[in-house]
């Protein structure tokens, strides 16, 4: 399993051999990733923490969009108007 997520995140061109240790262990490993992301409407990539597992994403911690301020929430949407057009 370790060697395909390796070969993966090669492609990927993210690849870090000290983020192979936590895909082998038991414990739940939360990382925050530029991954493709269903958190932020339309945009299809974004940057979110992740819940990683033998299998890759498992889970997005949502709660991460959760009280934003009134100015990040005007950030998010200019973010999220100029990278879908």
């Amino acid at each position: 399993m370790v060697l395909f997520v390796a070969d993966v995140l090669k492609q990927m061109g993210v690849y870090d051999p000290r983020k192979l240790i936590a895909l082998d262990r038991a414990e739940d490993v939360y990382k925050c990733l530029f991954v493709e992301s269903p958190l932020v409407k339309g945009v299809r990539f974004f940057t979110s923490t992740v819940k990683l597992g033998k299998q890759g994403v498992e889970d997005f911690d949502e709660s991460e969009l959760e009280g934003l301020t009134k100015h990040e929430t005007r950030e998010l949407r200019f973010l999220q108007k100029e990278l879908t057009h």
